[in-house]
């Protein structure tokens, strides 16, 4: 069996972390871009982009403690993965902070030091394109760094 990586931004990192947490499939290595690690988090995130305030209540937050990804440590720890969470200095900070949750959360779970990384990509977004995105355009240079960042991560985990 060839050795399987994901990848995934926002929602797409979050899905990637809840499959190497609650799957059999054997994954080996994980990148992900300004993931979601919380739902509560996102939630938060949403409330200050568009200036609202999302009114919780117990099967809500019964919900959204179901969507952390950090409450899954012990079962994403005992996959051995490596895993790159690359993040965007322009980003909502609780994207970072919510990374670096599940970065301490995972090393203090016995996962190796050097296959669990954080990345801050100055001048990142939470999204990769300017906005909208819509239309084709050349790659902007936090994009590369980004494509650098994951390319050399699948390069030394996962061809062998």
């Amino acid at each position: 069996n060839a050795p399987l990586g994901l990848f995934g931004g926002s929602l797409g990192g979050g899905v990637a972390l809840f499959a190497l947490a609650d799957t059999d499939v054997p994954i080996s290595t994980v990148v992900t871009i300004n993931s979601v690690i919380s739902l509560a988090e996102v939630v938060g995130a949403n409330e200050r982009w568009f200036d609202l305030t999302y009114n919780w209540d117990d099967g809500s937050r019964a919900i959204a403690n179901q969507y952390d990804a950090v409450a899954r440590t012990e079962k994403i720890a005992a996959k051995s993965p490596s895993l790159l969470m690359i993040n965007g200095s322009s980003d909502d900070p609780s994207f970072e902070s919510e990374s670096k949750r599940l970065h301490d959360a995972l090393i203090a779970a016995g996962c190796a030091p050097d296959s669990i990384n954080l990345a801050i990509v100055n001048g990142l977004a939470h999204p990769l394109a300017e906005e909208p995105g819509v239309e084709p355009a050349p790659q902007s240079s936090v994009a590369r760094a980004v494509d650098v960042l994951a390319t050399n991560w699948f390069r030394k985990h996962l061809i062998k």
